[in-house]
């Protein structure tokens, strides 16, 4: 089945990656020491800003691509040529947006910005086709793509640092595999999905899918805002110094985030066919089915990553960043309520309701801002990290998940029993023993012994909340044919 297909190369992709993170944050940290990887952190995050100019449409690709290539090929050849219309604007747009930050120099280092700019602009022309591979069901292709890409990727730049290029050479690296890897989706989505454009009527696709693409630049710019506006505060009041310890809490929370994502965003362009097929039973069998999955792997993975953060921290970068222990366990708690809406939010937003992932993003980006400047001057550091923790909890996840079971007629305590109780409940043994359990001397004893305690979670998952009616229900919606009635009846 080509959604569990696509499920399993992401998690393929995101764990090739994070095992190359882990590898070579260290590395990278010892040669160009805390206040070079805090510049980084700082560029790298102005570049996640410049990233916003497609204003949008890389998320309304995939959703109109998807919806169309279930009603017929010709209407998807049509929008993939006014998406093509689109994106040459749109990268032109990148382009002089990219020159105008180089030029003004309002970057602390312009020439390793206009670097990473330019391979930016490159990416960019090529979304719509990266688009057609994930709206065709072939996202497999895309993440094989960024797996070989990122290993070679790791490879140069272990080169480039070890000829003394510092960071310099971590943004040549970076620059020519996001490029390449990029620029390779154009053949394989012309051989793999049949890729070829019609410029008919462009203007009537066009206007539709910039309606859509004005809520989802509102939701990437808040998620963005979340995710990156930390390091360049942080950096305005505080050190460079300071940027690389929250930085270190960051990218392992990022990450963590992002793992849990893999599940939701395979199942992205599958929401957007039911919505094209008007199938809201099956749409809110999907929420309940993959919320329940994805908590069972998500829950106890992050409440034993809080437990273990000084171990993880002290093991992996060393005693020198021991304070982003405690920020990384307020982080996984801001990522834990994110993940609970992560599948409500599709819901809502494939379902023609963007506007309402928009604003409950846009609503979690003001709180986060407005807590941060006032409680990191307070707090220190840890006052940012309760910040995300607030407008995740409290602005994401409570509105996404109340309007998605109201546009697919779940009650909200169906949707409490049988997708958030079951994970919590499977996962309180395991964080009991992993309190239980003596400090971490070597980080391969740390990975066995939580993984041993997540499997435990997931037995203890299997063995009292899964019933063979659910397990036929979640075959019958994969392969779509017509949903088990039973589903949201039947107890555990």
């Amino acid at each position: 089945m080509k959604w569990l297909r696509n499920i399993t190369t992401s998690y393929l992709r995101f764990i090739s990656g994070l095992v190359i993170m882990a590898l070579l944050t260290p590395f990278v940290i010892d040669h160009i020491g805390p206040d070079g990887y805090g510049m980084w952190v700082i560029v790298y995050a102005v570049i996640g800003i410049i990233s916003l100019s497609d204003l949008g449409f890389a998320t309304a690709a995939i959703k109109f691509l998807a919806e169309a290539d279930s009603r017929s090929d010709r209407e998807r050849d049509e929008v993939a040529g006014s998406l093509c219309i689109v994106y040459s604007a749109l990268t032109l747009f990148c382009l002089a947006v990219v020159l105008a930050v180089y030029h003004f120099k309002l970057t602390p280092v312009p020439d390793i910005f206009l670097m990473l700019g330019m391979a930016t602009v490159i990416s960019m022309s090529c979304c719509v086709h990266r688009a057609a591979l994930i709206a065709a069901g072939r996202q497999d292709i895309v993440n094989w793509v960024n797996v070989v890409g990122s290993i070679m990727q790791a490879t140069l730049t272990v080169a480039l640092l070890s000829n003394n290029l510092g960071i310099y050479g971590i943004a040549l690296s970076h620059s020519i595999f996001l490029a390449a890897q990029s620029v390779i989706c154009v053949p394989l989505a012309i051989r793999h999905v049949g890729f070829s454009p019609v410029f008919h009527n462009p203007v009537r696709h066009i206007m539709v899918i910039a309606r859509f693409s004005v809520w989802a630049l509102i939701a990437n710019t808040s998620f963005l805002i979340i995710l990156r506006i930390d390091p360049i505060i942080i950096e305005k009041l505080m050190t460079l110094e300071a940027v690389a310890v929250f930085a270190i809490a960051l990218k392992i929370a990022e990450q963590a985030l992002l793992f849990n994502k893999q599940f939701s965003n395979a199942l992205m362009p599958l929401v957007s066919r039911l919505q094209g097929s008007g199938d809201r039973a099956r749409r809110a069998q999907l929420l309940v089915l993959s919320t329940r999955y994805l908590l069972a792997f998500s829950v106890p993975m992050l409440l034993l990553l809080a437990v273990n953060a000084e171990d993880l921290i002290n093991l992996w970068v060393g005693p020198a960043f021991s304070e982003a222990a405690v920020l990384l366990e307020v982080l996984c708690l801001a990522v834990l309520f994110s993940t609970i809406q992560f599948n409500a939010a599709n819901v809502n937003g494939m379902s023609g309701y963007p506007q309402l992932v928009a604003g409950s993003l846009f609503l979690a980006a003001t709180v986060k801002l407005i807590l941060t400047l006032a409680l990191l001057s307070w707090l220190g550091l840890i006052g940012a990290a309760l910040a995300t923790l607030t407008a995740f909890a409290c602005c994401e996840a409570s509105a996404n998940v109340y309007q998605a079971c109201r546009i697919t007629l779940l009650p909200i305590r169906t949707f409490f029993n049988r997708s958030l109780l079951p994970g919590f409940v499977c996962s309180i043994p395991p964080v009991v023993l992993a309190l239980a359990t003596e400090t971490h001397e070597t980080f391969f004893s740390l990975l066995l012994v939580n993984a041993c305690y997540g499997a435990f979670a997931l037995f203890l998952f299997y063995g009292f909340f899964v019933s063979q009616e659910e397990k036929k229900t979640l075959k019958v919606i994969l392969t779509k044919k017509e949903p088990l009635p039973c589903l949201l009846s039947t107890g555990s």
